[in-house]
């Protein structure tokens, strides 16, 4: 066997074996205090759009993580009527308690399908640190960055938990390596998916204007874009588009609104 399959054989290992530990904590780890109130928040935007946008703020700036989480739930039980359950579109807290406690799903059942994405997630930040370590160091720091990955305590923590750390976390890192991917060779598609990994990011957590910021910097770094006395304007342009993208997916998840949310 070649050394480069032995590597990549040695990294689905280890991607197996932190898919096991991530799986086997999904259903007798009780919900934390965060998860009902993120799961929440997911189904009743992906059930009900803009209607959902009454709730606190802290959630309807976390629409992506949260739809994710909640993605599999809708897609089992579609036709729950949020509308019905105590709360609605009054107390946030008394909707989420009803929620989970008087919907349809079982607790182990909400628990596994919630805490499903996050852990796909995982393993998705798992290859992509595992990839980049590699096209930058070499085969063996590829596989020693993804050691780390698996193995990092915080990582197994969160890693299976519904909540919007690793949504931020992965999407952050997958837009950092598409845009370094697109500034070594400039393509439409690592510029688009520079701008929806960006734009997931944005919908994770209003931190996650910080990447953006970091993305911006490594964009428009003056060293790439003016050599020998020349401006790279096609760069400059590329990399506005990139980011414009990034902001014209945010805009989209409120429905292309503008002005306060009105609580």
């Amino acid at each position: 066997m070649l050394k480069s399959q032995r590597i990549n054989f040695g990294a689905l290992c280890i991607l197996g074996v932190m898919f096991l530990i991530l799986v086997s904590g999904l259903r007798s780890n009780a919900l934390t205090a965060d998860e009902p109130a993120h799961i929440t928040m997911g189904y009743l935007f992906l059930a009900r759009g803009q209607a959902a946008l009454w709730v606190p703020p802290e959630y309807r700036t976390q629409l992506f993580a949260n739809a994710l989480s909640a993605l599999p739930l809708y897609l089992s039980q579609p036709h729950i009527s949020v509308e019905a359950l105590p709360g609605w579109d009054s107390n946030f807290p008394q909707l989420f308690h009803a929620f989970v406690v008087e919907s349809d799903f079982s607790m182990g059942q909400l628990q596994v399908l919630a805490r499903i994405p996050t852990v796909f997630l995982t393993l998705v930040g798992g290859a992509v640190t595992f990839r980049w370590a590699r096209e930058l160091f070499g085969q063996e720091a590829g596989l020693l960055s993804l050691i780390f990955w698996a193995f990092e305590p915080n990582l197994l923590a969160h890693g299976r938990l519904a909540t919007t750390d690793i949504s931020i976390t992965v999407l952050g890192i997958l837009a950092l390596y598409c845009v370094w991917r697109w500034t070594q060779a400039p393509s439409v598609w690592l510029a688009l998916v520079s701008a929806l990994s960006l734009g997931g990011v944005l919908l994770s957590k209003p931190s996650g204007i910080i990447w953006g910021g970091f993305i911006a910097l490594v964009i428009f770094n003056p060293l790439r874009l003016y050599r020998r006395r020349q401006v790279n304007l096609r760069g400059i342009f590329s990399g506005a588009g990139i980011l414009f993208g990034s902001g014209l997916l945010l805009w989209a998840a409120y429905g292309f609104t503008w002005g306060r949310i009105s609580t």
